[in-house]
């Protein structure tokens, strides 16, 4: 299979169609997107930007799930770079030629780089994408990059993303109170409501604790409902940003 390569490189200078194998030493860092998400009336999907806190950085999306997908990445955190639509792979194989377009280019803490696709579960087996999904990872393997397919996250793990995300930027306040919000955890896990209570101002602390529950330094069990009864706990992680 012949692959080759266009992108636009940190200058907007576009390349087009360069051989898989001439592209393979480049690191795309500060390139451009390839691709213009559309937006008109009566389409489809729901396009948009999302605020990634960790990179403070408006990330383009061009469905519900891309979005949901990118503020994942902003939760799970070691996440250092991610460009939307970052280039298109060039296909020839048996006299048929084809393109593909991914999603995503994420950079990760450790050097690791990822091409992720975003696809509904029932969308993803479909012989067109199979086909697409395929030919990108071998692409990926001759750039050393990895590659994954992205469906709908779980859905409770999703409920307690969106509710955390709207509390990822810093609240007012903030520093006095998340020290408060950590010495209420050090002598084991507790429940929202007990660490509320022990807060002197419980309505300040509110946000400040879905802060710390976004950045991680707090803890629950994800695989449950985040709710007044919700048990956290100290992590091991040190970020507080």
């Amino acid at each position: 299979m012949k692959i080759s390569v266009s992108f636009l490189d940190n200058r907007l200078v576009l390349h087009e169609t360069v051989p898989i194998n001439d592209a393979a030493g480049r690191d795309f860092i500060g390139y451009h997107s390839i691709r213009k998400i559309p937006a008109y009336k009566g389409q489809g999907h729901l396009p948009g930007f999302y605020w990634f806190s960790g990179l403070n950085q408006l990330v383009p999306y061009e469905s519900r799930l891309e979005m949901f997908t990118l503020m994942g990445f902003d939760f799970d955190g070691g996440v250092i770079g991610v460009l939307a639509q970052p280039l298109m792979l060039h296909f020839e194989r048996s006299g048929e030629t084809f393109r593909h377009v991914p999603d995503f280019l994420v950079w990760r803490e450790g050097g690791g780089v990822t091409v992720v696709d975003v696809k509904r579960s029932e969308q993803a087996g479909a012989s067109r994408n199979r086909r697409a999904f395929e030919s990108t990872e071998v692409a990926c393997q001759h750039l050393g990059w990895g590659f994954e397919v992205r469906t709908e996250p779980d859905d409770t793990y999703l409920a307690n993303v969106k509710w955390l995300a709207g509390y990822r930027r810093r609240p007012p306040r903030f520093e006095a109170t998340a020290r408060e919000l950590v010495g209420g955890c050090a002598d084991g896990a507790v429940s929202v409501r007990q660490l509320l209570a022990q807060m002197e101002q419980p309505l300040l602390a509110r946000p400040a604790l879905f802060h710390l529950l976004w950045k991680r330094v707090l803890k629950f069990d994800m695989t449950a409902i985040l709710e007044e009864g919700s048990l956290v706990y100290l992590s091991t992680s040190e970020l507080m940003a």
